[in-house]
């Protein structure tokens, strides 16, 4: 969606639930890779919409799931589609497919705990008898910590 009428540069968010676009590598120069999830969903939103600038491109990457690599994860594109929301909410967004199929997911279904409670992870969770996980893990823009990911955590002590 284009900010305004009169040409002004936009912003483009591309989702990708598949890593064909093999743009995934963290240590890019220049790339500020942000970990999201739906508790820290506006902040990174925010974060990445700064680092990305008017005339930047924000591409959202889906995790996926261990015993899957490269598959579908509908908590992932959930996620990804409240992220595209908070993005939008921002500022105009050019949209991929991907990205336009995930915000509309997100917007089918408000419920975010009814997705992850049925989704593969959800139930992977649930069945360690962590459903309290899930349901924190289902609050969303609660947290302001945007981790920056190919950084390097080195505790002493």
């Amino acid at each position: 969606m284009p900010r305004d009428s009169s040409g002004d540069a936009q912003r483009h968010a591309r989702g990708s639930a598949f890593p064909e676009t093999g743009d995934t590598d963290t240590n890019l120069p220049g790339r500020k890779t942000r970990a999201s999830r739906l508790r820290n969903a506006a902040a990174v939103a925010r974060a990445a919409s700064e680092a990305a600038g008017e005339n930047g491109t924000i591409t959202i990457v889906c995790a996926g799931r261990a015993e899957n690599p490269g598959g579908f994860s509908i908590d992932d594109l959930y996620t990804a589609g409240v992220l595209v929301q908070r993005l939008e909410a921002l500022g105009g967004n050019a949209l991929t497919e991907w990205a336009q199929a995930a915000r509309l997911l997100a917007i089918a279904e408000p419920d975010p705990l009814a997705v992850l409670w049925y989704s593969a992870a959800g139930r992977a969770v649930i069945r360690l008898g962590l459903e309290g996980d899930v349901v924190y893990a289902a609050v969303q823009d609660v947290s302001e910590v945007v981790p920056r990911l190919g950084m390097q955590l080195h505790l002493t002590g």
